[in-house]
């Protein structure tokens, strides 16, 4: 099945705005059963899309609600790894592969515009998502042919995702320190191609 990212963040939104909604009302329960019920469906989907994007793998990594990933430290009672998951496949980058290195440099960009003012609205926890997102895609994203610094940005990116976190829930400091963390891993990565 030939699917494309947009679309299907697009199907995503409205359900989980829902969710959302019913979060702040204090209708945890009920939140966490539409965002459960996204995920398994999506996650079903995704098995039916053919294409090896990076956008694809990341992807799988989030809806795959069986297998732990360091994002799920930041979930605390009120907003859980489903919350967390879906919160992530929002932001996903919509990046095929890599074949160059101002690709790199262009979906880092992109998230440090998103990412930067969230964090200064007081948004910490979806200001690190949105950075670990876009690392976990890049890290995934199949590299069509080399180019220079690549293995050196992608590096810091592997370590910031793949690197187990102890819970962090709602915890303003934990919090704080995760967005920076993983603000200094895309700085590190632009760093190496720049």
């Amino acid at each position: 099945m030939i699917m494309r990212l947009l679309p299907l963040q697009a199907a995503l939104r409205d359900p989980h705005e829902d969710a959302l909604q019913l979060r702040a009302g204090g209708y945890i329960g009920e939140a966490d059963l539409i965002d459960s019920t996204l995920l398994r469906a999506f996650f079903a989907l995704s098995g039916e899309i053919t294409e090896d994007y990076a956008w694809v793998r990341a992807l799988r990594v989030l809806l795959d609600i069986t297998t732990p990933i360091p994002l799920d430290a930041v979930a605390d009672q009120a907003f859980t790894v489903p919350c967390a998951r879906i919160t992530g496949v929002l932001a996903l980058p919509n990046l095929d592969a890599l074949t160059a290195a101002d690709q790199i440099d262009t979906v880092i960009s992109d998230a440090i515009m998103v990412g930067a003012p969230t964090y200064n609205r007081g948004d910490v926890r979806d200001c690190g998502l949105i950075y670990w997102v876009t690392a976990l895609t890049l890290v995934n994203a199949p590299t069509l042919r080399g180019f220079v610094g690549h293995a050196r940005a992608i590096r810091p990116l592997r370590q910031a995702v793949e690197e187990p976190m102890p819970p962090i829930g709602h915890d303003p400091r934990a919090l704080d320190d995760f967005a920076w963390r993983m603000r200094r891993a895309l700085d590190t990565a632009l760093e190496a191609i720049r």
